[in-house]
Formats: C-alpha cells, sequence, structure tokens
C-alpha cells in the first residue's frame, strides 16, 4: 500500500491469523483476519516476537438480506455486488463491535503469473486480495489494504519427520516469486508488480535449508531457512532472514526475511512449498509471495 508518508506494509504472521469458511449448502461466507502493519525488513524480529506487534482483529461476515454469491472454492463474494462482478465483495467488517463498510476483492492467481508458480502446481492456489474499509463515523474517508495470497494443503510435523527418515531426506524445489515493488526516485515512491525465479534446498533431518529468489526487478537475494523449534514455534514451518546476493554491498543492501511451510502435492507430502518475503533498503523495497515443487 502506498501512501503519502511511503510503502506501509501489512501482513499476517500465521495461519492462525487468518480463518475462512465457505458453505455453499447455506450460500455463506464468513471469515475471520488478523492484520499487522509490518515493515518488510524486520518481519524476521516480528515472527518471533508476534505478541508484542500491534494487531487489528477483524470479523467478515454479509449482512441485511442480500445472500453471498458463491460459484465455487475460487469464485465467491459475501454478498450481492451491484456491478454482479462474483469476484467482488461488499461485506459487513465488526472491528471491536464497530460496524465497517468494505468492498474488495479476492481473486485466484495473477497476470504477471501466467502459467503459475511453478510447473505442474496446480495444488498451490494464490492470488491478490484487496479491501476498501469505510467506517460509519467516517463515511468519506476510506482505508485501503491489498496485498498477496498463497495456499495449499500444509504438510503436518509427523509427515515432515517421515520424510527425514527415508531418501527423500534432502530436496529441491524451484518455483516463482511475485509480489510488489516500491521505489523512491527524487523522492516520489512509486509502485510496480514485479516476478522472480525462485529454489529451495532443504535438509529434512537437519530442518534447515537454503532459499533463493533471483531476477527480481533485477535483484538477487537469499539467505538459510530454519525449521527447528529453537527457530520458530510450529514445528512444520521455516524462517529465515534474506540478504542481497548479486554483490551489491554497503547502506544499499537489501535486507529482510521470509516464512513459509511445506504442502503436500496430493499424496506426496511436501511436493511443494509456498511462503511470503519482505526485503528492501532505504530506496527500494518488496514484500510478496512466493512457490515452487520437487521435480
Amino acid at each position: 500500500m502506498l501512501t503519502n508518508g511511503g510503502p506501509k506494509f501489512v501482513g499476517n504472521l500465521s495461519p492462525d491469523d487468518v480463518t475462512l469458511v465457505l458453505t455453499p449448502e447455506t450460500d455463506t461466507v464468513t471469515a475471520g483476519l488478523t492484520i499487522r502493519e509490518i515493515d518488510p525488513t524486520s518481519l524476521l524480529k516480528l515472527l518471533g516476537n508476534v505478541l508484542n506487534v500491534k494487531a487489528t482483529q477483524y470479523e467478515f461476515g454479509y449482512g441485511g438480506s442480500d445472500p453471498a454469491d458463491y460459484l465455487d472454492d475460487n469464485t465467491f463474494s459475501a454478498s450481492a455486488n451491484p456491478e454482479g462482478t462474483v469476484t467482488e465483495w461488499r461485506w459487513v467488517i465488526f472491528k471491536h463491535t464497530t460496524p465497517v463498510d468494505v468492498e474488495g476483492r479476492f481473486v485466484s492467481g495473477s497476470p504477471a503469473l501466467p502459467n503459475g508458480l511453478c510447473t505442474d502446481c496446480d495444488f498451490i492456489k494464490y492470488g491478490t486480495w484487496g479491501a476498501a474499509l469505510t467506517s460509519q463515523q467516517n463515511p468519506n474517508q476510506s482505508q485501503t489494504l491489498g496485498g498477496w495470497w498463497v495456499a495449499g494443503d500444509i504438510t503436518t510435523a509427523s509427515q515432515l519427520d517421515q520424510l527425514a527418515n527415508t531418501h527423500v531426506g534432502i530436496a529441491n524445489y524451484a518455483g516463482k516469486a511475485v509480489g510488489d515493488v516500491f521505489s523512491k526516485s527524487g523522492g516520489t515512491w512509486t509502485q510496480s508488480i514485479e516476478t522472480g525465479d525462485m529454489t529451495m534446498s532443504w535438509d529434512f533431518a537437519d530442518r534447515k535449508g537454503q532459499l533463493n529468489i533471483n531476477n527480481f526487478d533485477g535483484r538477487n537475494f537469499g539467505g538459510e531457512m530454519c525449521g527447528k523449534s529453537s527457530c520458530l514455534k510450529g514445528n512444520n514451518h521455516f524462517a529465515g532472514s534474506l540478504r542481497q546476493t548479486d554483490g551489491l554491498g554497503g547502506a544499499n543492501r537489501l535486507n529482510g526475511a521470509a516464512a513459509g511451510s511445506f504442502v503436500n502435492k496430493g499424496s506426496i507430502p511436501a511436493g511443494g512449498v509456498i511462503g511470503n518475503f519482505g526485503v528492501g533498503n532505504n530506496n527500494w523495497k518488496a514484500s510478496g509471495i512466493w512457490g515452487g515443487a520437487r521435480p
């Protein structure tokens, strides 16, 4: 999100921050969402200190007599939209029991990646979301939120333990990254959508590996990821710091962090991997998602 003061990032730091329930039998959509304002260069610190991060909690639903439009798990809205576009919703949100009107979107896929995040990756879902929040107290002022989402069938900790004792103890993944870039020139910030190449190697026995994102708006960055309990709670997730890897150093060096999870490819445990990242310096910042699959 681009504001008068520069880029402002909001995000979720845990899978528990988002709940979404689609009920085609009753034609309803309900959800809960916890949004935290984050700096992409300090994401790793926040991951280990979630309780001290200022968060805003919302409960989503639809109000009035308008029914929810439900076509399938990828195409729905929370109430009838005047334009009739089912990828748009109009919800009533309750923030601390105060109603807030919302207009927004939830879109699968992205024109930026017409072939998806990786080859044969239908088991990984991703896309964009956006919302404009207007309170009843200030109906002429709205707050715009937006970003990227990625989802899959998260591999359990017990499944990862089993992989550590098999021939798949060490695995390599390849895919794509996509996100929003904010660049500053002459005191003015501009926003664009960029993509890059993602690779990751992982040792299931040691619960650590290396994540690299290259050719992302002409920049390369990466770092070691750790999935041990001493690094991150949950036992089936991982996180780590990111550093610029294309030789540029000094004050303009990119710093940031990434977090992710393994996802099952049908009956294949940890057949894929997904995550989010944030990286930047004083004049260039990026935040987005990545995903890949084992060959």
